[in-house]
């Protein structure tokens, strides 16, 4: 049999979970209470504020009021509209229950989303008064017009939850009621301030009747039963689903996920439903009614595991792969074996589906690891082995191996093969070949002991003799290896280093344009230059070389060209040095490093 509640506002009865914070079981007292408690400045001590209906304790204006009077509202989004209220219940040995309060649609403003609040009081086992608490939060949560203003220190006898008054032209209040929410002190290095943030008051909050409705606030909330059991034959709505299709894949898919309700009801699966999109209802889909559409079930999510059934906020999934290319509306409802839930919201937007079936398929996105078992398990370790041994092995006989391809398609193309030493022979040339150096050394001259000469005149000459015919490269690097004998100024080897100069008689001559200066000019015949030429002891087929006026005494120099060679004829490298200067007589020397190489080109 029910118990008989009857209703009283401020009772509490529950137990005190002496682990938590003293504050934080004072906070849970005061709000099953439906109160504040707020430390009272005046008297030292902290003290609850009913949240009742009741008059201004205190009123303000110009006089009381320092600078501006902010005011701000509450968002659209931020207003509630329904309200799940859990308590534990005296009838069923304090077991868990919840309530379910929504405000009529007559009252909700234009677009406004769904928004729920959800509360719980620990300390309070009676539905009646459970009830009211969740009554009067949602009520007071609409009334969204917030004030925050700061004051002198003579109103520090102001508590939270109490009721002020303001008067204002600007904003035509006359003695306008405010409760106080939030109190602060604000020191501004002169004086003590307080700042307060005050909400509306609206005398309808507190005038409702439970279980009954009246024009102004229609007041509907719902017990499960008379015993306040949530039973199997109640069930809340599920989260509109998420819908991800893929399409291109083994096993194409729609992949349908949502949340089972958070509370009542005890949900043993949630169904899956789709509607296909006719044509007839494109593009404009969304403006036929959706309750005239023929939906149809397609899978039931269950439990796994030892459950049998969800808990509440349980996010689930399941994917569908029996469906063919089309534009699909999917919705979702929770159920257990006596009941359904109310069906979901359908999926925001209709998913055009064009499944294209592909094969798996290893790939560079594959793992080793793929679910299912190890790929070198699938293969067989050792067989795998083999087959990559028989695709890198080095036996230059065998056929189907890697290299063996690539010696096959380089012989197919430049005609000859890498790996026989037989077809070295065929070198760079019309036919190309591999690169082969035949001969390359170097020579020093020693330092100093090259003085200044008339012309071209030889260090070195080399001689080498090709194994293959084809074209070749010349090479010669020249390490210049030069200095000043002290003294002198004779080698400067560069055009660039100046000097005075003289009249007829020696004497330097005065530049009239800079006093105290004199004219300045290059020595321009100093010369130093290299030159290296390739020879058959007959005929000079090569000829290169570099430096001249103006080059540094320091300065390398690097010779370089291409030369058609013959297999078995001896060649001749020859290297030559030429310095000169406007002195006739110098005592500063040069000497020269060579390095040369020659190689095969294609």
């Amino acid at each position: 049999m029910a118990i008989d509640y009857t209703r009283n506002d401020f009772e509490i009865n529950g137990v005190i979970d002496t682990n938590k914070p003293v504050w934080k079981n004072i906070e849970n007292i005061a709000n099953s209470a439906g109160a504040w408690v707020t430390y009272d400045s005046t008297t030292g001590q902290y003290e609850a504020v009913v949240n009742k209906a009741g008059t201004s304790s205190h009123s303000f204006n110009d006089t009381n009021i320092i600078g501006a009077i902010k005011v701000s509202g509450t968002g659209l989004d931020q207003l509630y509209n329904k309200c799940y209220v859990s308590f534990p219940l005296t009838d069923v040995k304090d077991s868990s229950d919840t309530l379910r309060i929504s405000a009529p649609p007559a009252i909700l403003k234009d677009d406004e989303p769904d928004n729920q609040m959800n509360l719980t009081y620990p300390l309070v086992n009676n539905p009646i008064q459970a009830a009211k608490l969740g009554l009067l939060e949602l009520k007071q949560g609409r009334v969204d017009l917030i004030v925050e203003f700061t004051t002198d220190f003579h109103q520090n006898d102001v508590k939270a939850g109490e009721l002020i008054d303001i008067t204002n032209d600007i904003f035509a209040w006359t003695n306008k009621v405010f409760r106080v929410l939030q109190i602060k002190e604000v020191d501004n290095g002169k004086d003590l301030l307080y700042q307060i943030t005050a909400l509306e008051y609206d005398s309808d909050v507190y005038t409702f009747d439970v279980g009954k409705s009246s024009p102004s606030w229609p007041d509907y909330y719902s017990i499960a039963d008379e015993d306040g059991i949530n039973t199997i034959g109640e069930l809340a709505q599920c989260v509109t689903p998420t819908v991800t299709r893929t399409e291109q894949v083994s096993r194409p898919n729609f992949l349908v996920e949502t949340t089972v309700p958070n509370q009542p009801g005890i949900v043993e699966g949630v169904e899956v439903w789709y509607y296909k999109i006719p044509d007839s209802e494109l593009p404009s889909w969304e403006t036929v009614d959706d309750a005239a559409r023929t939906y149809n079930k397609i899978f039931t999510i269950r439990p796994t595991g030892n459950q049998t059934v969800f808990p509440p906020n349980q996010d689930v999934s399941h994917d569908i792969d029996t469906l063919d290319a089309g534009n699909y509306l999917f919705k979702v409802r929770a159920v257990n074996s006596v009941t359904t839930g109310p069906f979901s919201d359908v999926m925001g937007s209709y998913e055009a589906y064009d499944p294209q079936q592909t094969t798996d398929r290893i790939d560079n996105n594959t793992e080793v690891d793929e679910g299912s078992g190890n790929i070198l398990t699938t293969f067989g370790l050792a067989g795998l082995i083999a087959l990559i041994n028989s695709l890198i092995r080095d036996n230059s006989n065998a056929s189907g191996g890697v290299f063996d391809k690539i010696f096959s398609i380089f012989n197919t193309d430049k005609g000859y093969d890498l790996r026989s030493n037989s077809q070295l022979d065929k070198l760079a040339g019309t036919t190309g070949g591999p690169m082969v150096s035949v001969a390359t050394g170097s020579y020093d001259t020693g330092f100093p002991n090259l003085g200044t000469t008339t012309g071209p005149t030889l260090m070195t000459t080399v001689s080498f003799s090709p194994s293959y015919t084809g074209n070749y490269l010349v090479q010669g690097l020249f390490d210049t290896k030069g200095t000043l004998t002290a003294g002198t100024t004779d080698l400067r080897g560069y055009r660039g280093v100046s000097y005075n100069l003289v009249d007829g008689v020696g004497n330097p001559v005065a530049d009239p344009n800079n006093p105290g200066t004199y004219y300045t000019v290059a020595e321009p015949f100093d010369t130093i230059s290299v030159s290296m030429t390739l020879d058959d002891g007959t005929t000079t087929l090569l000829s290169q070389g570099s430096g001249g006026v103006g080059a540094n005494y320091w300065q390398d120099f690097i010779l370089s060209d291409t030369v058609a060679l013959t297999a078995g004829t001896t060649y001749y490298i020859k290297f030559y040095y030429n310095w000169q200067t406007d002195y006739a007589a110098s005592t500063s020397k040069l000497g020269w490093d060579i390095s040369y190489n020659v190689y095969s080109v294609l």
